[in-house]
């Protein structure tokens, strides 16, 4: 699935987990605020200071750029808008919710559960696209370049995301694609299935470990680790930790 007018997870529902990841983190008030936000009743529609944003910040907002957020002003060299796509979530998750201020400690619980493991899997979605264009790109001239795909979706117990090819020499599909995303410091969680065809794929098999602070810069080049079996959990080199264990009765 990719956020995209035509299929699966469509942008609002991107940016709704956006901002509300923004909000459990005490965030959403230093990016949205009275500095950056001005509503114009007339239009009905949000101005949007993109310069006021702090400097720790800037990161997220181009995120919110990249999925459509905010849009260029046809009145302002370099003013901003929120999309009209989205005026309504604004008005809801920042008027609303900032009207109520809520104790950090209260919002525990299941909704949080819930909107923190959707915002992680829109980041995933997010870091899969961002994959799949950048292969397609990679392999712009290969004659085969259609047949680059993400089948995270139709084969969930795949191991991998995305089949590619490994040059542009290669008549069939060589490169299978397990697709991490990551923030500030390189780790990531890999599932014991992954971690079995990586085995068996050896060489065929990568991770591409994505940050999802770049996820709009077209020049961005993920981390690309081949046979990640041999040199990421074979390695000395990366710590593990066991998150999980399972256990059947006798």
């Amino acid at each position: 699935m990719y956020p995209n007018e035509s299929t699966g997870l469509d942008l609002c529902f991107l940016v709704n987990m956006l901002i509300s990841k923004l909000e459990q983190d005490d965030a959403l008030d230093l990016i949205f605020n009275s500095d950056t936000l001005k509503y114009d009743e007339v239009e009905n529609h949000f101005l949007f200071n993109y310069n006021a944003v702090p400097f720790r910040f800037i990161s997220i907002r181009n995120l919110f750029r990249s999925v459509g957020l905010f849009v260029k002003r046809k009145d302002s060299f370099d003013g901003y808008m929120i999309d009209k796509r989205f005026t309504s979530i604004v008005k809801e998750l920042i008027g609303i919710r900032n009207s109520i201020k809520i104790p950090r400690q209260y919002r525990l619980g299941l909704e949080s559960l819930y909107k923190s493991l959707q915002y992680k899997k829109a980041l995933g979605v997010m870091g899969e696209k961002f994959v799949l264009n950048y292969e397609q790109r990679r392999l712009e001239n290969h004659p085969h370049n259609n047949q680059i795909k993400c089948v995270s979706d139709e084969f969930v117990n795949a191991g991998f995301d995305i089949e590619s090819f490994d040059d542009s020499n290669s008549i069939i599909i060589d490169r299978f694609i397990e697709v991490k995303t990551c923030s500030n410091k390189l780790e990531f969680y890999w599932s014991a299935n992954e971690v079995e065809v990586s085995r068996i794929l050896k060489d065929m098999y990568f991770l591409y470990i994505v940050d999802c602070r770049m996820l709009d810069k077209i020049d961005y080049h993920p981390v690309i680790l081949r046979n990640p079996y041999s040199t990421v959990f074979l390695s000395e080199e990366w710590t593990k930790e066991e998150q999980s264990w399972k256990f059947t009765l006798k």
